[in-house]
């Protein structure tokens, strides 16, 4: 695999991932819109509260089949690139039929002790919405491995259509009940009959892609087990640690406020994983291209990849956030109501230091395409040990929601570590200029055109056009990164195409 080779396969990916979540991000905000105008607080507070319980079931499958997804994806990006496709058949229904089995098990528990929830909590509808909606566990479950099957085949195409599916039948079923003035028991099921759609979509691909049957040697069922806990069980401390985290902010903020302070809660916390999200579409073709770079031992392309990739994502991310930051004013008078406003603040100083978080995500790729799991529940065991600590010292000072900010920030700055550990330990060297330069330009120009653009849209535009000057006056961009960059036209979508045509005419200035 070439260096344009991999240039070519990451932005074709990207440009399906940024499709993807900017459907995902519309039909989010639809969402909170017809939820706000369906749900009474109460109502939307137990929504909430109820997909909140289900959740935690969901830990269950992720306990019996740690890292099942990721892995997914690893093994079938390495068999495909060595065309060993009787190995990939074989995975392929080990791992469908395993997440049937644990996800059903799932269903079985959360269905079960839906009455005692429901004693606890003291609402008998409680458990009713747990019992159908702990359905899920299973659909949801097979939505995201299928999804991960395609990631690892690099058909990033197929996943922007389960999603596009899931997330335009969900608002779709929104709309009907708000013109027909739904109630939460329809929005539950509605909820599970809209993901059973999507599942069913998603297997008649899995079955179109599922490689024919062969006398090839294949591998036995007993060592993909044992593969699949070694590559994963460091995850399970993983998971645990980050919902007990979770779980402790959720129970504290249940004490202090009401129901409506939990969704209020989860929308503030929606927009600044959106930054995450949107930014983080870059790194999700990585998976496949570093998991098929790794099985060939090409370590020095991997530098290659990584370094550019790096370079790229930070500009990218400090785009997408300050767009964010200039556009939420707007956006959170759509959602919130008046008291709740000084939520804003909060959330924009959470989105320039989540552009860390995001970075960060370059090397768990690099570690879960290399194996090197072990590393991901010590990462965390330093995070809750200092994060939880000052979350109770920063909620002293600042309130509930200052609390959650610096904590968030705090976590995010872990990147650093991540950085050293990946520098030092698996001899992949990332400079610290890829990331550096453009955040502190980012910073630079967030300040300058807060100060003197009076307007949302004039300083979204204003923001684009000077932090795109800048990044190209630093001369960031060397001649091999422009031959890179004009591959991007390959399989790309128009507008990718325009921001492309946009690059190379300035590469011609400066060359000039």
């Amino acid at each position: 695999m070439t260096k344009d080779n991999i240039a070519q396969k990451m932005f074709k990916g990207s440009s399906f991932m940024f499709a993807r979540m900017m459907v995902s991000q519309v039909a989010s905000l639809l969402s909170y819109i017809f939820l706000s105008r369906i749900l009474s607080p109460d109502e939307w507070g137990i929504y909430v509260l109820t997909g909140f319980i289900v959740a935690l079931f969901g830990v269950l499958t992720f306990v019996l089949s740690p890292g099942m997804d990721i892995f997914t994806a690893r093994q079938i990006a390495r068999y495909t690139s060595v065309r060993e496709m009787a190995k990939t058949r074989t995975f392929m229904t080990f791992a469908f039929k395993y997440r049937v089995l644990i996800c059903t098990i799932a269903f079985a528990v959360a269905f079960f002790l839906s009455d005692i929830l429901a004693l606890f909590y003291g609402d008998p509808l409680i458990g009713i919405f747990v019992r159908i909606l702990s359905i899920t566990l299973i659909t949801g479950g097979l939505y995201s491995l299928v999804s991960f099957i395609f990631q690892g085949f690099n058909r990033f195409d197929y996943v922007l259509g389960f999603v596009s599916l899931q997330e335009i039948s969900f608002v779709l079923l929104l709309y009907i009940l708000f013109a027909n003035e739904g109630n939460l028991m329809l929005l539950i099921i509605g909820q599970v009959l809209t993901q059973t759609i999507v599942v069913l979509a998603g297997l008649v691909l899995f079955l179109k892609y599922l490689p024919a049957k062969t006398n090839s040697e294949k591998i036995p069922w007993k060592y993909q087990l044992r593969e699949l806990f070694k590559f994963g069980t460091p995850l399970i401390g993983v998971d645990v640690i980050r919902n007990i985290r979770e779980s402790l902010k959720r129970i504290i903020i249940s004490i202090i406020g009401s129901y409506d302070t939990v969704a209020y809660y989860n929308i503030s916390l929606n927009a600044f994983m959106s930054v995450r999200d949107i930014s983080g579409f870059l790194t999700r073709p990585l998976l496949p291209i570093l998991s098929e770079l790794d099985s060939q031992k090409a370590y020095n392309r991997i530098e290659v990849t990584m370094n550019l990739i790096m370079r790229y994502l930070t500009i990218s991310a400090c785009f997408i956030s300050g767009i964010f930051i200039f556009s939420m004013d707007f956006i959170f008078k759509l959602i919130l109501t008046e008291p709740y406003f000084w939520l804003v603040p909060y959330v924009k100083l959470m989105m320039i230091f989540g552009i860390f978080g995001t970075l960060g995500g370059v090397f768990s790729y690099w570690l879960y395409a290399s194996g090197r799991t072990k590393i991901f529940p010590i990462l965390d065991l330093i995070n809750i040990s200092y994060s939880l600590p000052l979350f109770f010292v920063t909620f002293w000072y600042f309130g509930l929601f200052g609390g959650l900010m610096w904590t968030m920030i705090a976590s995010d700055l872990l990147f650093i570590y991540i950085w050293i550990y990946v520098k030092k330990y698996s001899g992949i060297h990332v400079s610290y200029k890829t990331f550096t330069y453009p955040f502190i330009l980012f910073l630079i120009v967030i300040g300058v055109v807060s100060f003197l653009v009076p307007f949302t849209i004039l300083q979204i535009i204003s923001f684009f056009c000077i932090y795109s000057l800048l990044i190209i006056l630093t001369k960031r961009l060397t001649k091999k990164d422009l031959v890179i960059l004009r591959q991007l036209n390959t399989g790309s979508t128009r507008l990718n195409a325009f921001f492309v045509r946009i690059i190379n005419n300035l590469s011609k200035i400066l060359a000039e």
